[in-house]
């Protein structure tokens, strides 16, 4: 919106309940840890538009390096250490697949 010419407000009195993911789980990766774990669909969208994303120029770079990390590290602590491994895979997939080809459709 800022790179469009859209002024930012806020109300720094405004509250929201809000949880972060489905559930916390341990997992092991070297040490213990604990990560969030969403619903597979919603790793689809967290994939697709991190992809889509990632192409805009108006992106920071920075940014770009840093979220291409966090992708990276979810796919392999969600992908390959949590529970429902499968469905989650395969929704990080899809979602990189649409991604890549610019796709904002909505999940199949």
């Amino acid at each position: 919106a800022k790179s469009m010419g859209y002024e930012l407000l806020g109300d720094c009195q405004a509250l929201m309940e809000h949880s972060l993911g489905e559930r916390m789980q341990r997992v092991w990766y070297g040490k213990w840890g604990v990560v969030t774990v969403h619903k597979p669909f919603r790793y689809f969208y967290m994939f697709r538009n991190s992809l889509v994303l990632l192409r805009r120029s108006y992106m920071p770079f920075r940014w770009k390096i840093a979220q291409t990390i966090r992708l990276v590290k979810m796919f392999v602590l969600i992908g390959l250490l949590t529970d429902n491994r499968f469905s989650n895979l395969s929704m990080m997939l899809k979602g990189s697949f649409f991604g890549l080809l610019n796709n904002t459709k909505k999940r199949p």
